[in-house]
């Protein structure tokens, strides 16, 4: 193992979230941490300001080979976050020729580089405070960590903030660390930035251009919960992972991305025209015979920008191809799948269509799918769910029994409460009329319906139900319990 400790000398940390400006980054992110080191690298250990001893590169390069580290950090207090106005920075004085008077004009330029003078941009300090200073991430499968030992005792003497110039901070190879808070988890809800192969190149390219560096790697994090002394069975949808693609073109509302999805549907099935017949079933989930396919198969779901803030406007910002929990990671099936899914060039319906492209690793926030394959025990629809049999009113026939049965279908277990209604939870999201009330053009009308369900224990998502499950309808987003009307 290898392990290196954080610790807050002000007892505060001031650092932003690079997706919310006015929001404090907590837990602090590998990635942070590693851009702390290689800019240490440059300014204190450098003999010239451009290239590396050999042994500093050798040990920031091994370290970006590791996998995700732990992270061991304690809860923090967030502060109340104060829009402030600061001079800009890249004001820059007129140059006088020697032995000329300045210009009025020049004299006025000269003045206005002074701060008072300075125009202002609001600027964003957020700040949390730690129960504990000491944070420690921790690299546990670490091969040859005592080779590079004295590199890193070096460099990380000399990392003197984390985060703003004002989060002073002492950093140090630990021997002895605590328990870890959060660990890597391809199904966790904390999406955090970690150093990845190619980091340190990428830092000192973009550094060398004068730009701005990229997000580079996220990687799902859990939240490592107390132990119980009886821990309960965690239930999971009979969905899995997502393969994401994100989609540049005409706005598309949520409302509409039925129709796209099945455009999607048809351009996968056509990709996937000269592979088996398994795989034929997995992407369209009918039989060779052209019968319907009684085994898990794809659904296909839209990825829009809603339940965020008053700004979710239900764009679809691209699509997921949800794929069958018991498909194997690692499986020819799941490759075949990638492949085509990475075939696809431009989508279209109609007069409309739209570029397709799989997200690069800056994802945007509506494409991040914890929100569809977390845990929790509330869930709140995004499309409406499209029941397979109209509700009456008697036992077994109202909407909530209708909806608790589909879910069933799905986890096998029922909720213990289902609220239904035209609106949505998620802000963004169009009322459930606005959705068509057929699958296909051709299929009988079917009532839909909006729903928030609260189960007794924690649902592993995704959660999509109802006649629509495989089409877009009926999908389901982590929902928290306050949002109940």
């Amino acid at each position: 193992m290898f392990a290196i400790e954080v610790e807050y000398l002000t007892g505060r940390a001031v650092a932003t979230a690079r997706e919310k400006r006015e929001e404090a980054e907590w837990p602090p992110h590998p990635g942070r941490l590693f851009s702390a080191l290689v800019d240490a690298a440059f300014q204190a250990v450098s003999d010239d300001g451009e290239n590396l001893p050999d042994d500093i590169r050798a040990a920031l390069e091994w370290l970006e080979q590791r996998d995700a580290p732990s992270i061991a950090v304690s809860e923090a207090q967030r502060r109340d976050v104060m829009q402030v106005f600061v001079p800009v920075n890249d004001a820059v004085a007129p140059t006088v020729k020697a032995g000329k008077e300045p210009s009025a004009g020049q004299i006025k330029d000269a003045l206005a580089v002074l701060p008072d003078s300075r125009g202002k941009q609001p600027r964003y300090f957020p700040t949390v405070i730690p129960d504990c200073p000491l944070v420690h991430f921790v690299w546990e499968d670490a091969p040859d960590a005592e080779t590079h030992r004295s590199a890193f005792d070096r460099l990380t003497a000399c990392v003197s903030y984390l985060g703003h110039s004002s989060s002073l901070v002492r950093v140090m190879v630990a021997d002895a660390y605590p328990k870890p808070a959060y660990r890597p988890d391809r199904h966790g809800q904390h999406q955090l930035r970690v150093p990845a192969p190619g980091r340190l190149a990428d830092l000192i390219a973009t550094y060398r251009r004068n730009l701005r560096p990229s997000a580079g790697r996220y990687v799902a994090y859990s939240k490592v919960l107390a132990e119980r002394k009886n821990p309960i069975a965690r239930v999971e949808s009979a969905f899995g992972d997502i393969i994401v693609c994100e989609i540049d073109g005409p706005f598309l509302p949520l409302s509409g991305a039925i129709k796209f999805l099945n455009a999607v549907r048809d351009a996968v099935i056509e990709k996937t025209d000269k592979d088996s017949p398994v795989i034929k079933s997995l992407v369209s989930g009918h039989t060779s015979d052209g019968g319907f396919s009684r085994e898990a198969h794809v659904a296909y779901i839209p990825l829009a920008n809603v339940g965020w803030s008053r700004h979710s406007d239900g764009k679809v910002m691209g699509f997921g191809l949800v794929l069958p929990r018991g498909l194997a990671r690692f499986s020819a099936e799941r490759r075949a799948i990638v492949r085509a899914v990475a075939m696809l060039e431009e989508i279209g319906f109609g007069e409309y269509a739209w570029q397709v492209a799989l997200p690069t690793e800056d994802v945007k926030e509506s494409l991040k799918t914890w929100s569809y394959t977390g845990l929790s025990k509330t869930w709140a629809t995004v499309t409406p769910i499209l029941c397979d049999r109209f509700p009456k009113d008697k036992d077994g026939e109202r909407i909530e029994d209708i909806i608790a049965q589909s879910i069933e279908r799905v986890i096998g277990v029922r909720p213990k409460r289902i609220e239904t209604d035209k609106i949505s939870k998620h802000l963004g999201v169009p009322p459930s009329p606005e959705f068509s009330h057929r699958r296909k053009q051709d299929a009988p009308p079917r009532h839909r319906v909006h729903a928030v369900v609260e189960f007794e224990n924690e649902v592993r998502g995704p959660l999509i139900v109802g006649a629509g499950r495989y089409h877009g309808l009926g999908l389901f987003r982590v929902s928290k319990p306050e949002d109940w009307r």
